[in-house]
């Protein structure tokens, strides 16, 4: 799989989409770390994190499944 998921990373608009998804996930991260941010709002980002996550992990996943069916 790691070969797999090499050749699919070099999609440049995966790695463009997966660059995006993880500069996301880092200001989020900042933004909850933050002693200012309300507790509501602690909970939305978290909620948005696991999204960000699915997103990242169903994106490789394709990916890589058709890497493999290409081959």
């Amino acid at each position: 799989m790691n070969k797999q998921l090499w050749a699919a990373l070099e999609d440049v608009h995966l790695h463009s989409r997966l660059a995006s998804l993880a500069r996301r996930h880092v200001k989020l991260v900042l933004e909850f770390g933050e002693g200012t941010t309300h507790s509501t709002r602690r909970v939305a980002i978290k909620v948005e994190i696991q999204r960000l996550r699915y997103e990242r992990d169903a994106l490789i996943e394709s990916s890589v499944r058709s890497v493999s069916n290409s081959k």
